[in-house]
């Protein structure tokens, strides 16, 4: 599953938010990129393997935005691919988002996931995030549309960034008494193609599967694509 501090800050790079322009302008984009390993909310959800990710992404001048990204990496479900929408807009120093993104997983249960595990569907499992953030700090809550494969959660996020250097606190508050944990997250953006991070799980609910989780670093470089 796609991290989704990648979404909000899409929004945060297309925030003019203006009313009005004479000239209307938009934005589209893409990208591939490879990485040593899959970390989603602390989590290593490729089991160690190297992965492959490409997106698309349109951006609207007003705030408005909209993409898909897919990549190899999910273990456990097979290719992922992530489908979002949102707005995003800043005044002053302050900054908002608010998006809609689904996760799609294109398997049945002999394919990839297994007897007796449902098949997610489009639009079986997606969220909706509202972040809010002032100069170099963030917010964001993400609660599920359904729980009819995902359960009901919140995860929340606490971030802060300067310069190239950033740190996000990620906590999930699960309705299942076993499965909420908190992670930390460090992470260095070297230039715009190669970043660094550095992830570890700093608290868990007993029989978790991320309790005891090793601390995780994931090298990735990404390139753009030109359209």
């Amino acid at each position: 599953m796609k991290k989704l501090s990648q979404v909000i800050a899409l929004a945060g790079v297309m925030s003019a938010g203006l009313v009005g322009v004479q000239a209307v302008q938009a934005e589209v984009s893409a990208s591939v990129g490879i990485a040593n390993t899959y970390i989603f909310r602390g989590v290593d959800m490729g089991a160690g393997s190297a992965v492959v990710s490409g997106s698309l992404d349109y951006a609207h001048e007003s705030g408005a935005y909209a993409g898909v990204w897919a990549t190899s990496g999910d273990a456990g479900w097979g290719d992922e691919y992530n489908y979002f929408v949102g707005f995003g807009g800043e005044v002053g120093d302050f900054t908002y988002d608010i998006n809609y993104l689904n996760y799609y997983y294109p398997y049945t249960k002999d394919d990839a996931i297994g007897a007796g595990v449902e098949v997610v569907n489009f639009d079986d499992w997606a969220e909706v995030t509202l972040g809010l953030g002032y100069k170099g700090a963030g917010f964001s809550a993400t609660a599920p549309t359904s729980d009819d494969v995902s359960g009901q959660y919140v995860y929340y996020t606490f971030t802060y960034g300067m310069d190239a250097f950033g740190a996000k606190l990620g906590f999930m508050d699960h309705d299942d008494n076993g499965s909420g944990y908190t992670h930390l997250d460090l992470s260095y953006q070297y230039n715009d193609n190669l970043s660094f991070v550095v992830s570890d799980i700093i608290d868990a609910d007993a029989g978790y599967f991320a309790e005891g989780q090793a601390t995780l670093f994931q090298v990735s470089y990404s390139l753009p694509i030109e359209l």
